[in-house]
């Protein structure tokens, strides 16, 4: 049998004969601190990939055992840099609009580096293409309907994606069904203050212009749906519903930073209603400490 001691500084012991006791060498918190959140800084100023030191980083932050606020706050910028980097990774094999509509909605939720502008910036040009050929809007955007244009940005998109199909049109029939269109989406919004249960919310929300919303798990839909049935910002109507949403998303992703596991291997076991306590956050890292100092010998 072997017991594993460790802790901030010294180890002192007395094992019986029965017994084989291994210390552990833990560096002081204050020190593993300034260590991480240096390498940490250097990430978020890159615009290269790191994954394999970003997980590194994740491992030796759950090891600051004494410092629980600045804990939370390395786990918040490593979930939003782990974040970055998946977009990241999609941003060649984006084809469509929707696609590259749906990664911009999630680097929304993120905070400015150089990293994101970069990604920012390749996804503008992916776009350019398909504006470079969409000048017959610019007669439709300079006389709709203000109706359509206080809609925001995912509803000025709905319509106008319709709109490819009629382009051929008169420009009185584009900006007639424009009005339309827009009217009818506000008021299906405003509808959804009469919705009587949170599933029937999840399904009506899904077939309105909400695209954050459409890029989110079923269980993340749900939780947007409660937070809405709550709140109920209907009335004010789709720009601000969909602004409601983008704020929600982003608070709860914060939580789940602070909260949640980041590590592949799910050293940390999430739980919306409890907050790890220090002690099993040391247990569930034993291990992992051990094996960190035995690979630094």
């Amino acid at each position: 049998m072997t017991y594993t001691v460790a802790n901030k500084s010294q180890c002192s012991w007395v094992a019986p004969s029965t017994l084989r006791v291994t210390t552990v060498h833990v560096l002081d918190d204050h020190i593993r601190y300034r260590q991480i959140e240096e390498k940490l800084a250097t990430l978020e100023q890159s615009t290269i990939r790191d994954e394999e030191t970003l997980t590194f980083l994740h491992m030796q932050t759950c090891m600051l055992f004494y410092m629980d606020d600045e804990r939370e706050e390395l786990l918040i910028r490593i979930r939003w840099l782990k974040q970055l980097y998946d977009v990241a990774k999609k941003v060649d094999s984006v084809k469509t609009k929707k696609d590259i509509e749906r990664l911009q909605a999630i680097l929304t939720t993120l905070p400015p580096s150089p990293l994101k502008r970069t990604i920012e910036q390749q996804l503008h040009e992916k776009h350019v293409g398909e504006e470079n050929d969409q000048q017959w809007l610019v007669p439709i955007m300079e006389k709709a309907d203000p109706i359509f244009l206080n809609l925001g940005k995912d509803g000025r998109r709905a319509i106008i994606r319709e709109l490819e199909e009629k382009r051929h049109l008169p420009l009185d029939v584009l900006l007639a069904y424009v009005r339309e269109r827009a009217v009818e989406i506000e008021e299906n919004v405003r509808q959804l203050a009469c919705v009587s249960s949170i599933d029937s919310l999840v399904v009506a929300l899904d077939a309105l212009p909400f695209s954050l919303y459409h890029s989110l798990s079923h269980e993340e839909k749900r939780e947007v749906a409660e937070h809405l049935y709550e709140t109920k910002p209907f009335h004010r109507g789709c720009q601000a519903v969909a602004q409601a949403i983008d704020t929600f998303v982003r608070e709860r992703r914060t939580n789940e930073a602070v909260w949640g596991a980041i590590a592949e291997d799910g050293m940390l076991c999430r739980d919306v209603d409890q907050k790890p306590s220090i002690q099993y956050v040391a247990k569930r890292v034993a291990d992992d400490i051990l094996t960190f100092q035995k690979n630094g010998d």
